[in-house]
């Protein structure tokens, strides 16, 4: 028969055992933080966008903020395959596109992603807004400080005719 003295053991054990747990992540969890970078930036070069028949790669730089980079800057391509048939309405036209972003902090450490989405011109004319909404990742490719890092979330990008960009990444890493 226990005691109350082995009682006490024996809740001591398990009060460490979950502190422990939580201090180590949880049963083999791996711990996360929120990954907020948002921007604003120029349009610097589009080749092969005047028509929607084939690839269009827009490049683009900026600055933004965001967790862990602080005040940073970033450059992108992102290349729309407009080859397929358009993925819209009469009001809008939509391809697959792809890109790289890599954003350097002030430190000089860079974290690069894969950009993997849609690309939309809205209206077909090439007068408005076209927007990119997507996901990415964090690749091996990162330095510095930032090295080593993984990560996953999604990005949206929009860019007007007077070549104003807007950015906006939230994930994980």
């Amino acid at each position: 028969m226990e005691t109350r003295t082995d009682y006490r053991k024996t809740a001591r054990r398990w009060v460490a055992m979950i502190a422990l747990m939580i201090v180590a992540g949880g049963a083999g969890a791996a711990q996360t933080q929120d990954l907020t970078m948002s921007g604003s930036g120029m349009v610097i070069a589009a080749e092969g966008c005047e028509n929607f028949s084939g690839d269009c790669a827009i490049t683009m730089t900026g600055s933004l903020i965001g967790q862990s980079v602080g005040n940073s800057s970033f450059a992108a391509t992102i290349t729309t395959d407009w080859t397929g048939p358009p993925d819209g309405s009469a009001a809008s036209q939509c391809a697959p596109a792809t890109g790289e972003l890599t954003v350097t902090a002030a430190n000089n450490a860079t974290v690069v992603v894969t950009l993997n989405g849609l690309s939309c011109d809205i209206p077909l004319d090439g007068s408005a807004a076209q927007t990119f909404d997507g996901s990415f990742y964090v690749t091996p490719d990162s330095t510095g400080n930032l090295s080593g890092i993984k990560g996953t979330g999604r990005v949206t990008l929009s860019m007007n005719p007077a070549g104003d960009v807007m950015l906006l990444l939230h994930g994980v890493f």
